[in-house]
């Protein structure tokens, strides 16, 4: 890791690539990460120091909290505090933490649920208004028309049925008699 100490003086340094670099020095590895205070992502596959150390990803992710993510794979949230708490409280801190997050990610699912039903119903409800207005729109105007057919029955009664009028008239019944008849919904 002496080849590497100068990348410590790089304060911006995120993204570092070791991987396939025969690095052997297993006790500095940890202490050089940690040394890093903005580093993101870091690679050291195919790094004899992998093998060699027990709990890398573990002791990395503890003494690094901007790196989220080692290797081919991301640092989740969930994993951050499951090492964290095992680290503080042992193995039933951490069960406790997994147990707390299945919780939270259940009630999410839950509150997510809820407003589609909610959403839903709220739909439901405006539809029936809009169905209701339009159907006594309907009414109003069937009523309307029936008046009007009523109007002129009343009027063709008066004409001469041989008249123009009578003719004119007598095809403007016809037209609202099939207006009335069609189907309105």
């Amino acid at each position: 890791m002496a080849d590497c100490e100068q990348l410590k003086m790089l304060p911006k340094l995120a993204h570092l690539d070791l991987k396939s670099n025969m690095i052997n020095d297993k006790d500095n590895i940890v202490p050089f990460v940690a040394a890093l205070p903005e580093i993101t992502s870091l690679y050291l596959l195919n790094n004899p120091c992998i093998r060699l150390i027990s709990g890398l990803r573990r002791q990395l992710v503890l003494v690094s909290e901007t790196l989220y993510f080692l290797d081919d794979r991301p640092i989740t949230d969930l994993e951050r505090r499951c090492i964290k708490a095992r680290e503080e409280g042992g193995k039933e801190a951490e069960d406790e933490v997994r147990k707390q997050s299945e919780l939270e990610y259940r009630n999410k699912l839950r509150a997510g649920f809820e407003r589609n039903k909610q959403i839903e119903d709220e739909s439901r409800v405006e539809r029936k208004k809009q169905f209701k207005k339009m159907m006594a729109e309907v009414k109003v105007e069937k009523e309307t028309l029936t008046n009007k057919l009523t109007d002129i029955n009343n009027q063709l009664k008066r004409l001469d049925p041989e008249g123009q009028e009578y003719r004119k008239l007598y095809n403007e019944k016809y037209l609202v008699e099939r207006e009335v008849r069609q189907d309105w919904y």
